[in-house]
């Protein structure tokens, strides 16, 4: 098989270990990061109002979790140095 063919396999197979069984969205093309949008979104988050959140931006709770989410780990990338247990 193809080295291309093999990561795509990879990648497949990471998502269904991650999300097997339950409902996700993929986001198009270049949307995986978060946009402007995202980020006042989240200026704005405050741990209770995802609900309010998602009716203001037309958006699915689950949809506002995964923004959270995102963020958090982006934020958490730019500001935690990595543990030694974390590897290279």
């Amino acid at each position: 098989m193809h080295r291309i063919a093999w990561l795509a396999f990879a990648v497949v197979e990471s998502l269904c270990m991650e999300h097997g069984g339950e409902t996700f969205y993929m986001m198009v093309g270049h949307a995986y990061r978060l946009t402007q949008r995202d980020r006042e979104m989240m200026a704005r988050y405050t741990g209770r109002n995802i609900a309010a959140l998602a009716r203001e931006y037309e958006l699915s709770e689950p949809q506002v979790r995964r923004i959270v989410r995102m963020w958090r780990q982006e934020y958490h990338a730019k500001h935690q140095p990595p543990l030694a247990l974390d590897g290279p």
